[in-house]
């Protein structure tokens, strides 16, 4: 099943109004997704360049924010590198927590088994296409069948992976995976790349529009007055504990406050006020955090919420 969110060609003016009231013009706001950066470690035998919060805090922070029940996404660097990783896991699944990790695939078959008992989205982000394909396959071949329901796949289309992208595809659809996403670069093309490039998605949005599997296009532009909802629903926080509101701006740290002591007060409503004046910087166009508000929107979509 093929879902393209275009929000310059779909339904333009019901994205509109849904993603505006999504916006939460009020003091007071729950997050809806946390996304806890669990470690700055890429790769095996990586040294933490930010200390890392222990299992323990990550616990009592968990503890103070369950009852909204939000989403937790687990990144890194790779998440799966930090090493209480089982714990954190085991402390959001004893709680019944709605769970997403977003990981490079590596370290799946050490942690697959604890994922799906706790019911964890796995997103697996690819940046080569070309040399992640072989590895990645072979990674995810074995699993057990019940396990493929849980698994998406997140891929940037650029002009240099194009020539690779179905042949990719066509070897993914053999397993029962839930769902792919595509989004493209967040950079300047000129015109012909752009036309080439929308032309290649629309052919892969009809050849594969029958596949059970969902295979969803994020978007590729936003309207002139967006407001990015991340300093409304998706802090994040740091391996240290620090609370970012926007891309690089500190508003606080879990280990010296609770998070409702920082998340709607100060710092972050004058930021929020401020944007709903200027409505976005220069950068946010570049910021995967700025598209959070369609994954809302389509999740609620799907629930028909």
């Amino acid at each position: 099943m093929t879902i393209p969110i275009n929000i310059m060609t779909d339904c333009e003016d019901s994205f509109k109004s849904r993603v505006d009231y999504l916006s939460l013009r009020s003091r007071f706001a729950k997050p809806e997704r946390y996304r806890l950066h669990l470690t700055s470690r890429y790769r095996l035998g990586d040294n933490e360049k930010i200390p890392e919060l222990t299992a323990n805090i990550w616990g009592k922070f968990i503890d103070d924010t369950i009852w909204t029940h939000p989403i937790y996404t687990l990144i890194g660097g790779e998440p799966l590198l930090y090493p209480h990783i089982t714990d954190v896991l085991t402390i959001l699944g004893f709680n019944n927590s709605r769970i997403e990790i977003v990981t490079n695939g590596n370290l799946l078959n050490k942690y697959i088994d604890l994922m799906f008992k706790y019911n964890v989205k796995i997103i697996i982000g690819l940046e080569d296409i070309h040399k992640s394909n072989v590895r990645i396959l072979e990674i995810i071949k074995d699993f057990k069948t019940e396990y493929y329901k849980n698994i998406n796949f997140n891929l940037t289309i650029s002009p240099e992976n194009m020539e690779y992208v179905e042949q990719w595809l066509n070897n993914l659809m053999i397993y029962p995976i839930q769902s792919i996403s595509f989004q493209q670069e967040l950079k300047s093309l000129d015109l012909a790349t752009n036309i080439e490039m929308n032309k290649f998605t629309d052919l892969l949005k009809q050849k594969f529009s029958k596949n059970s599997t969902k295979i969803i296009f994020l978007p590729i532009t936003s309207f002139d007055n967006n407001v990015c909802l991340k300093p409304w629903l998706n802090p994040t926080i740091m391996p240290n504990g620090n609370i970012l509101n926007c891309q690089y701006q500190v508003i606080g740290n879990i280990t010296n406050n609770s998070i409702w002591e920082i998340w709607n007060e100060g710092i972050n409503l004058k930021f929020r006020e401020k944007l709903l004046n200027i409505h976005k910087f220069p950068y946010c166009l570049h910021c995967e955090d700025f598209y959070f508000k369609y994954e809302i929107l389509y999740e609620r979509v799907e629930k028909n919420e």
